[in-house]
């Protein structure tokens, strides 16, 4: 019998009981320490960590939540930079917009990779495609930082699609003021940057208080929204940010028309009525975000020393 799974809810202090029906595949590539397994309720999900990164019941809300509100506030996006989210679940829902003509995709772990397009066929894109698509494996600091002067002003979209930050993960690094500010060179005038900004639990906020700081210190309006997402036991929040526009229309009417004509496979979850939902952010989370201890802000000199 598989021994069940403690899963981290919070940084400290918090733990659940997930039962696991089968090991798929565990192990460490030397970038990443991993398990894919089968959980009894929520089927086939990847671990980083021992973090839950994506469980098959519902990984299309988790992706969906994540890129369909930028994409519809956009409204016509023809090239997108997606930093992370090699497992091929963000890449399955871009692939079905007819206005996509590039897409420039950067993730740390070809071989983390590989295993997930073998253990996970529910994420996988359906090639070939009718857009330009360039998948790179490299350090997603170091890519920002080589190629904010390459694509500069190329991207109607920036994703970030990346794993929880924790202290022992590289995402921790693109969460910083650096690289953060390197996502928003790519950005094509109009363009927008979206991320997760991790739980929104109000007894452990501070990575979403920090995150959230840093984006409004560098973009000219953010927009920070949530949603529910079962597996991970508690709201998910989500930022989206513009250096040069205003995102008021992220609440006007004519998002229900841009939300209508998403393509299929980016509403499954997603329709103007959750839309609603997403504006309104619960007083305990708000509160628990004012009185915010900010986290302290990582430095990477691999970054660093590349943009100087």
């Amino acid at each position: 019998m598989t021994p069940p799974l403690h899963h981290p809810l919070l940084e400290a202090g918090d733990t659940r009981l997930l039962a696991v029906d089968a090991v798929l595949a565990q192990g460490d590539t030397g970038l990443t320490r991993y398990r894919i397994v089968r959980f009894a309720a929520y089927g086939r999900a990847l671990l980083i960590d021992g973090l839950i990164q994506s469980c098959e019941f519902d990984e299309a809300l988790y992706h969906e939540m994540l890129m369909s509100p930028a994409v519809a506030l956009h409204g016509h996006p023809r090239r997108i930079v997606v930093i992370g989210g090699a497992n091929g679940g963000i890449v399955n829902r871009l692939q079905h917009l007819p206005s996509l003509r590039g897409l420039h995709h950067v993730d740390l772990d070809p071989t983390l990779a590989g295993l997930c397009r073998y253990h996970l066929p529910h994420l996988q894109p359906q090639e070939p495609f009718s857009f330009d698509y360039r998948l790179e494996f490299e350090d997603p600091r170091a890519w920002l930082a080589r190629k904010r002067g390459d694509l500069g002003g190329w991207a109607d979209l920036v994703l970030l699609d990346l794993p929880d930050a924790a202290d022992t993960s590289y995402a921790a690094g693109v969460f910083d003021m650096e690289a953060l500010a390197a996502a928003g060179d790519l950005l094509a005038p109009g363009g927008l940057l979206v991320t997760h900004v991790g739980h929104c639990h109000p007894a452990a906020i501070s990575f979403q208080a920090e995150t959230v700081a840093r984006l409004r210190r560098l973009f000219a309006d953010v927009v920070v929204y949530e949603h529910p997402i079962p597996s991970l036991a508690v709201a998910w929040g989500f930022a989206i940010a513009s250096r040069d526009r205003s995102l008021d229309r992220f609440a006007g009417a004519a998002m229900a028309r841009r939300i209508a004509a998403l393509p299929a496979a980016m509403r499954r979850h997603y329709d103007a009525e959750t839309h609603l939902a997403l504006l309104h952010r619960p007083a305990i989370v708000r509160a628990a975000l004012d009185a915010a201890t900010p986290i302290p802000v990582p430095t990477h000199p691999t970054l660093m020393e590349t943009t100087t």
